[in-house]
């Protein structure tokens, strides 16, 4: 059986038993939850949910920085990765259970760079790929916050005369290895077989189609029906592009269907692919790409303008619920609710619960 394949297993099998024993619990509760008032929703037809704000218990000491990243681990343990700005206490990994109470911390030393989180079953063990911009490297961790190894700016030709190198997330491959998008460095995929040892570097920074201008986020996409390949969130290029597994490029697409993708969300059973945006939105996609819903942002608010919804990263007091302003991750939790992260100052979390 693939990582990838025993990977998502074992999240749906734990999210099922996550999901059960919600049932068995109080009511989830959040901060803006307000007794007798209506519910925001988003979301159309079959996809609509409850929006839930503020998510996670931040204990003394704590303040949130930018929010980059979001999983769930298969026994239910949330973790979100943000920038740790401000607050004493600058761990950039915490973790929450499944209704975000927290639990532990770490990370200290990336505060003001942490980046992507990404999640890979190995060998019976899960563990976490931390892409840091400060240092900047990726850095594998388990689930308790116990470095096993990082990576840093690869030594290959590709890499020579100072070409910068900033890795933003990870995808993990069925061999057992992985890719490192250098979404703001120099827009290069990285290869690394099941060892950790470098296979090489591939694509180049453009706008043709094999070309890559941000690569901010990728995710090996291997849903039914499907060529497996290598989906990469080329940002600034506003599409999808796929590679294969040797770093070959195959194919364009979504474009302009996601205007500023970030990363995906490891896909749902039913073959459901989640894209954040940064231009206010969250987009679901089907097993071809093509648009299902569109959560967190309507006509009028997109009228306002990306530049304007942009300059209102730092302004809570015009935040409305059921409005997103720039979604960087997203993750499918305790069975097929959705949490969004965003890119603000003082971070934002968004719990949205499936109607």
């Amino acid at each position: 059986m693939s990582d990838s394949v025993s990977r998502r297993t074992a999240l749906q099998t734990g999210a099922a038993a996550v999901a059960g024993a919600a049932l068995l619990r109080a009511p989830f509760v959040h901060a803006d939850d307000k007794a007798g008032s209506k519910s925001v929703t988003v979301g159309s037809g079959e996809y609509v949910y409850e929006w839930h704000g503020n998510w996670g218990e931040l204990p003394d000491g704590f303040a949130w920085g930018n929010t980059h990243g979001v999983c769930q681990s298969a026994d239910g343990t949330i973790f979100v990765c943000h920038q740790a700005e401000g607050g004493p206490k600058r761990a950039v990994v915490l973790a929450f259970d499944p209704d975000g109470k927290f639990l532990r911390s770490w990370g200290e030393e990336f505060h003001g760079g942490g980046h992507g989180l990404d999640l890979r079953e190995e060998g019976g063990e899960e563990f976490l790929y931390l892409t840091d911009l400060s240092q900047p490297c990726t850095v594998k961790f388990t689930l308790k916050g116990e470095e096993v190894r990082r990576w840093t700016k690869p030594d290959a030709d590709e890499y020579g005369d100072g070409q910068r190198y900033m890795a933003t997330n990870v995808a993990f491959t069925p061999d057992g290895g992985f890719f490192v998008g250098d979404g703001y460095g120099s827009s290069h995929l990285i290869k690394y077989d099941a060892a950790g040892e470098l296979v090489g570097v591939f694509a180049e920074k453009g706008g043709q189609p094999g070309q890559l201008n941000c690569p901010h986020g990728l995710l090996w996409d291997d849903r039914p029906g499907r060529e497996p390949a290598l989906a990469v969130a080329d940002r600034s290029n506003h599409r999808i592009s796929y590679f294969d597994l040797d770093g070959n490029f195959l194919r364009v697409e979504a474009a302009n269907t996601v205007p500023s993708p970030c990363d995906f969300a490891d896909v749902h059973e039913s073959g459901l692919r989640v894209v954040p945006d940064l231009d206010a939105q969250v987009t679901l996609l089907d097993t071809e790409n093509q648009i299902v819903a569109e959560l967190g942002g309507d006509s009028a608010w997109r009228k306002k303008g990306v530049g304007a919804i942009r300059g209102m990263r730092g302004a809570v007091d015009k935040w409305e619920d059921g409005k997103f302003v720039c979604p960087h991750d997203a993750a499918f939790v305790n069975g097929g609710d959705l949490l969004v992260a965003e890119w603000v100052p003082t971070g934002r979390l968004t719990y949205l619960k499936r109607v």
